[in-house]
Order: structure tokens, then C-alpha cells, then sequence
């Protein structure tokens, strides 16, 4: 593995959202799917495939789809 791509943090700060107040720190870094099932943390409820054709169906305006967005602008 190389070094991160991009880096961020981000609090989360809805308070009816079950992480409110929890802060994250993201170190993003490029890798390759190879095979086998995706497992999702209690932390996450959902993930969704993306390429470099499609990525922008996916913006919502946030820090998170920017940082998705360097992704697919890096070499």
C-alpha cells in the first residue's frame, strides 16, 4: 500500500443521527477489488460500486464525495 491519496476529518453533527458528536478521520488511498463479499461494519448501512463513469451520480454535495471525486482524478 502507498500513501493516502487524500485526507479528511469530519464530525458528525445531526443530532438525531446515531454517531452525532463523533468525530473521523479519513486516510483514503487507491486500491483494486480482487473477489469476495463486502462486509459492512454496524458502522455503515449501505455501499455502492462506482467507476470512473458514473461516481458523479453519487454527489451530495459533502466533503465525502469530494474526497471520492480526487479519487478518480489522480493518476
Amino acid at each position: 500500500m502507498g500513501d493516502p491519496f487524500t485526507t479528511g476529518f469530519f464530525e458528525f453533527n445531526i443530532p438525531k443521527h446515531r454517531n452525532f458528536g463523533k468525530k473521523v478521520y479519513l486516510a483514503c488511498f487507491k486500491c483494486k477489488y480482487k473477489n469476495g463479499d463486502v462486509t459492512l461494519s454496524h458502522e455503515h448501512n449501505s455501499f455502492r460500486w462506482v467507476n470512473g463513469n458514473n461516481y458523479k451520480e453519487v454527489d451530495d454535495g459533502t466533503d465525502f464525495f469530494r474526497m471520492l471525486e480526487k479519487y478518480f482524478k489522480t493518476p
